[in-house]
């Protein structure tokens, strides 16, 4: 009975005496379980984008008001990089450190004309330039304290976080119509030798077209100007050299009774933008052989049988300002293009194509209106 009388039970719990809920929150009713979990899961959402926004306006904030700190960069490091070669890398993020000092100049005087706002362009551009690398799917970047045992105050590493993309692609394909089929195989390996270079290679089989190939390896060159006090770093992307290969062989027994083997080498450099205007400088030989005539082969098709080489020079002049390639609405397209053979071989000639395009928006309600022009001009040399 003792034991009884001195045990204590717990009060049950109740719920609250009065609905809190407000009209303003819209909340639906107890019963309706799904509405109630959507309504909440909505309701956390905008409580999270609320604090997100105020965190990113709190941070603009407080680097607004501190971008003249005093503030310099000792050293940038890109983490990640694993399959990309030091010297390449090097190359592009070594015009945006420190200048060397002078010995006219003092180390404190070169320091303090570097802030916090020179440090975020500088982090900026080189991210920039790690993206048009095409070798990384991400980059992030993060500013650090200095891990140098020399570093004095203010002195920060900037390092950028990046994830290499896929270095290989294969596709394989079949196409069977029109009294023809064939077969096709094309690799592409991207950073080939750690320096952002891209080598691509195809081969294809055929009915008419027997075999066709062709492989191409183009890198970037990197032309920045050299350390001056003048000057500011430009490192630039936009420069490519390319060399490629290239043959075939095809019959031709259905309209010229005879058999047409091509086999070619082409080196290029290619610069510029294509809203801007690129420009390519290009040499190119080209081996060519007619044979396997039929009996019923023209006197022309005979005439011309046998090797032939040509060995010619090339500018071409592209600038491409539509908004969309084949459906532009805005902008001009321009291609001018210049070729001159002799330079050795059989074919000796001078020729030069054009070829331009305007989009406008001519009719109220008509998307597009391409009006296109194009020309070509030759002429032999004797």
């Amino acid at each position: 009975m003792a034991d009884a009388d001195t045990h204590l039970d717990a009060p049950p719990l109740k719920p609250p005496l009065a609905n809190t809920s407000a009209p303003r929150d819209r909340e639906p009713p107890e019963a309706d379980l799904a509405k109630l979990r959507k309504w909440q899961e909505d309701r956390i959402a905008r409580k999270l984008r609320g604090e997100y926004e105020s965190a990113v306006l709190h941070l603009a904030e407080m680097v607004n008001n501190n971008l003249s700190t005093p503030l310099r960069l000792a050293s940038i490091r890109v983490e990640g990089a694993a399959r990309t070669r030091q010297s390449f890398l090097s190359a592009l993020v070594t015009p945006f450190l420190p200048l060397p000092v002078s010995p006219s100049f003092s180390a404190s005087s070169v320091d303090n004309q570097s802030t916090l706002e020179d440090v975020l362009h500088k982090a900026r551009h080189v991210g920039s330039l790690l993206q048009e690398t095409d070798i990384f799917q991400t980059v992030e970047a993060r500013l650090e304290g200095s891990r140098d045992f020399l570093a004095r105050p203010g002195d920060v590493d900037l390092v950028f976080r990046t994830r290499e993309r896929g270095r290989f692609y294969l596709n394989t394909s079949t196409q069977v119509g029109n009294n023809e089929g064939g077969a096709s195989a094309t690799c592409r390996m991207r950073n080939a030798f750690g320096g952002a270079e891209l080598f691509q290679a195809n081969l294809s089989f055929a009915t008419t077209t027997r075999v066709a190939f062709s492989a191409s390896l183009s890198a970037p060159l990197l032309p920045y100007l050299p350390y001056a006090s003048s000057v500011s770093p430009n490192p630039d992307l936009n420069t490519r050299g390319e060399i490629s290969v290239f043959g075939h062989e095809r019959d031709n027994t259905s309209f010229a009774s005879s058999f047409e083997g091509v086999r070619g080498l082409r080196a290029a450099v290619r610069t510029g933008t294509l809203r801007k205007g690129t420009h390519e400088f290009a040499y190119e030989g080209v081996l060519r052989h007619i044979g396997n005539l039929a009996p019923t082969a023209s006197i022309s098709i005979r005439e011309a049988a046998g090797p032939s080489m040509k060995s010619a020079l090339s500018h071409t002049y592209m600038r491409d300002t539509r908004d969309d390639a084949l459906l532009g609405t805005r902008g001009s397209y321009v291609k001018v293009s210049h070729e001159l053979a002799g330079l050795g071989g059989d074919a000796s000639f001078y020729k030069t194509e054009g070829a331009t395009q305007l989009a406008r928006r001519l009719v109220p309600g008509v998307e597009w209106v391409p009006l296109g022009l194009g020309r070509a001009e030759g002429a032999a040399l004797g």
